[in-house]
């Protein structure tokens, strides 16, 4: 199984991953706080779980914004077609260092389901939680598909 560098690791950790619902946005940290909001909006779409994915700059390197912009149009239109409950999110880093990326909360979505939307992705890891646990990053092992390969 693929691992973080600790300092990737620590970035996801220090990273601010803010969920637009339809009446504030709110804010999850992977830190091991919690945040009751995200029960409430769990509980508002009747959902267990959700994931949180984006498809900016694969395995962690930095893309121009108008590719990230275009993945992030694919991974919108295979959130719409999979019909699941979804809110943009926002993952922005404490110190700044790291562009803001752009990305999708997907709701009831299970983690097997997620971890291979975050391999079609190219991702180095998602963010999964539920309502039985706090939300934790898990890592993708990322492997390039043919899929991923012809779209280049």
């Amino acid at each position: 199984m693929k691992e973080l560098s600790d300092s990737l690791a620590r970035a996801f950790r220090k990273t601010t991953y803010w969920i637009q619902s339809a009446e504030e946005c709110v804010g999850l940290r992977i830190d091991g706080s919690t945040n009751p909001r995200v029960e409430v909006l769990l509980q508002q779409l009747q959902c267990a779980s959700f994931a949180i994915i984006t498809s900016d700059n694969p395995r962690a390197q930095r893309i121009p914004e108008d590719e990230n912009e275009t993945r992030r149009i694919r991974l919108g239109r295979i959130i719409e077609e999979s019909q699941f409950e979804f809110r943009p999110t926002r993952h922005v880093a404490d110190d700044n260092q790291w562009p803001v990326e752009h990305g999708y909360a997907i709701f009831g979505l299970s983690e097997l389901h997620a971890e291979e939307w975050g391999r079609r992705f190219e991702q180095s890891a998602i963010v999964y939680g539920s309502r039985e646990s706090r939300s934790r990053l898990v890592v993708v092992n990322y492997a390039p598909s043919v899929e991923a390969i012809g779209e280049r």
